[in-house]
């Protein structure tokens, strides 16, 4: 595990109002639902109201681009957080996926100026899948939560 994570600074004011997408693909479900229930928990545990999360699915992670730039135009939401977990196997399927995966959530973000926070995890096994998901690891999730909450409270108005 890393030593170099930042310590997240919540400002717990500004999370009381904000309304979050959390959008999971169902290939590798097992990970991405360790990571998204583990993200809400953080969200809720840090003054996120319940009724303020939204949850949607789509079938992998080539389609989560398309779903949030979807959630983000219903100005609907303050931010979105992606769930997917990609793991390598004989053919460079996995790079192409992840990669262009993560380029699509980028360009969501910077399109529609909402937060996208992006978890998809780009693991070589099963097993630093499990490490990196797991809450009593990695906790990526949890992370990504931090991530997203900060984004929204430094982002000027």
């Amino acid at each position: 595990m890393r030593h170099s994570k930042p310590k997240f600074e919540i400002n717990k004011a500004k999370t009381k109002m904000l309304r979050v997408a959390l959008i999971y693909a169902e290939w590798n479900k097992e990970f991405n639902l360790e990571m998204l229930n583990s993200a809400k928990d953080e969200l809720i545990s840090q003054g996120v109201s319940p009724d303020m999360i939204q949850i949607f699915k789509v079938p992998g992670a080539f389609e989560l681009p398309l779903m949030a730039l979807k959630v983000a135009d219903t100005d609907n939401f303050d931010a979105i957080i992606v769930f997917a977990t990609v793991i390598k196997g004989a053919t460079i399927h996995f790079e192409l996926v992840a990669s262009e995966s993560t380029r699509g959530i980028m360009s969501v973000s910077l399109e529609t100026e909402i937060p996208v926070i992006n978890g998809i995890l780009a693991c070589n096994t099963e097993e630093q899948a499990k490490e990196r998901a797991s809450k009593d690891k990695e906790d990526k999730g949890k992370e990504l939560a931090q991530s997203c909450l900060q984004l929204c409270a430094e982002l000027p108005d």
